[in-house]
């Protein structure tokens, strides 16, 4: 992106799209600079006749780009090797057909930053996992039905052509399925491992994918939760309690998560039996 090249290009993008949308300014304006008298000993500046363009490449696109270069780097430069050790979880190259060895460090940071993990275990797991994922995808949806009326009343004597016919038949039916099946994601993966109770026979895999499932893609969520805290947990209610104030954050947090009322009461009169024997209705005989 930092090049001559590819700001033509970005340029270029930048006109269709003014032309497209009818915006009547398509160039820069050129702002003429005021010059001042050379007095004696003094050279001329050379960048007094930088043009318009060059000045918002040079102090706009690179400044942009450098800015946000430098905030990538800092921000992913001391979860770097534990985002290596992800990518290899990642279900693309999980559901790849090669027969090539994991690298020898591999999961060895995800081992620090997960205390239960084992590497040794997380490796052959993981490609005894890789080995049998075709096989796990195809059986996740069972068919409605598997035996065929039809099938009663075709002839049982079928040719040796006709079995080599079926039998290529259903191959290209399975690969199919699992060309339909490629583009797996971790919910799937999980989805696996929880479905045909595989947790406990992979528990360092099932353990890495939900730690992976969890990480947030931004850091939206946690700024959310900080600026409720300070609608919240104000001046005068300064001495609230940790248990109280999780309660309101989930609250303000989660409005879209519809609250039964009458569950919420039947919980709060089982706190003492003066609510249950006021807030319970009974029937009086005479």
């Amino acid at each position: 992106m930092r090049s001559e090249c590819k700001y033509e290009v970005f340029i270029n993008e930048v006109k269709e799209f003014a032309n497209f949308n009818n915006v009547p300014e398509k160039d820069f304006k050129e702002m003429r600079k005021r010059t001042s008298k050379l007095l004696a000993g003094e050279t001329p500046d050379d960048n007094s006749n930088v043009s318009s363009m060059v000045q918002f490449k040079i102090k706009t696109y690179y400044a942009a780009l450098d800015k946000i270069t430098m905030s990538l780097h800092e921000r992913f430069s001391q979860s770097q090797e534990i985002l290596k050790d992800l990518a290899i979880l990642n279900s693309d190259r999980l559901m790849a057909k090669d027969s090539q060895n994991l690298p020898s460090d591999c999961f060895q940071h995800i081992s620090l930053w997960l205390e239960n993990i084992n590497t040794d275990q997380l490796r052959t797991e993981y490609i005894q996992f890789k080995n049998n994922i075709y096989e796990l995808i195809n059986g996740l949806e069972l068919p409605t039905e598997i035996h065929d009326d039809t099938s009663k009343v075709q002839n049982t004597e079928i040719d040796e052509n006709d079995d080599c016919s079926s039998n290529d038949g259903n191959l290209n039916i399975m690969d199919e399925n699992i060309d339909l099946n490629k583009n797996v994601t971790i919910t799937t993966i999980i989805q696996l491992l929880t479905k045909y109770g595989l947790d406990s026979a992979f528990p360092n895999l099932h353990v890495a994918y939900r730690a992976l499932a969890t990480i947030p893609a931004s850091s939206a969520s946690a700024e959310r939760s900080f600026s409720k805290v300070k609608l919240i947990k104000t001046r005068l209610r300064s001495t609230m309690g940790q248990g109280r104030l999780e309660s309101l954050l989930l609250l303000s947090c989660e409005r879209d998560i519809p609250i039964d009322i009458n569950i919420v009461i039947d919980k709060f009169l089982q706190s003492s039996d003066l609510l249950k024997n006021a807030l319970t209705f009974k029937k009086y005989y005479i």
